[in-house]
């Protein structure tokens, strides 16, 4: 009877193959799947950061993130807010306040006495989120959309040209330090736990598999 003989060099080479082999398959997809999962995550923070800063609905901020997923060949994915350009002012205006004009007033110099023209005591917004009166703004109605807009005057005279006033920029605010911030502290936190949980599952169901 010939003698068996196990090489362990041998075997060890062929386990390695092997196990190199699986890695390269299970690699990609625990990646793409990692990468998906913290940005959702980072879509998270990010909303509640901006909605904090813009006083803009959350809800709004999220409609305004996009997510563009990861796959196992590209293994790159993207948070964006291309659609979250600025929105006029009355946005941050009461309903209220919407229905009815600033008081009018004259610049008062030392002394208690009034000069110039009369002009708008502005509108009381709430951007950025705080509040605040936009001296010099008003009410007034867009020509092609008729909703209740919130204009000033550039130059003097009620016959100077109207310029409508824009609040906070979703886009703007998503690319500022603070927010950026944020969003890098999340994914720094949460891209090595996805991972490992990505990594096993699918090795998991690829030694069950076989």
């Amino acid at each position: 009877m010939a003698l068996l003989t196990v090489s362990g060099q041998k075997e060890l080479k062929r386990l390695g193959g092997a196990i190199k082999r699986l890695e390269q398959r299970i690699i990609p997809v625990a990646t793409s799947q990692a990468i998906n999962k913290t940005l959702l995550g980072a879509k998270t923070v990010a909303k509640s950061a901006i909605s904090k800063e813009t006083n803009i609905r959350a809800g709004k901020v999220a409609k305004a993130l996009v997510i563009r997923k990861s796959n196992k060949k590209t293994l790159t994915g993207r948070l964006d807010s291309d659609q979250g350009r600025a929105t006029n002012l009355a946005d941050f205006v009461t309903g209220a306040q919407l229905k009815s004009q600033p008081k009018l007033s004259k610049t008062k110099y030392k002394g208690g006495k009034s000069k110039g023209s009369y002009k708008s005591q502005g509108v009381k917004s709430k951007a950025w989120g705080k509040t605040k009166t936009y001296t010099g703004t008003f009410i007034g109605t867009g020509k092609s959309s008729g909703k209740k807009l919130v204009f000033a005057r550039v130059g003097k005279g009620r016959n100077s040209k109207l310029k409508s006033i824009r609040g906070p920029s979703i886009r703007q605010t998503f690319t500022t330090r603070n927010v950026q911030q944020v969003i890098r502290r999340r994914i720094s936190q949460q891209f090595d736990t996805e991972f490992k949980r990505a990594f096993e599952n699918e090795l998991r169901k690829a030694t069950k598999a076989r």
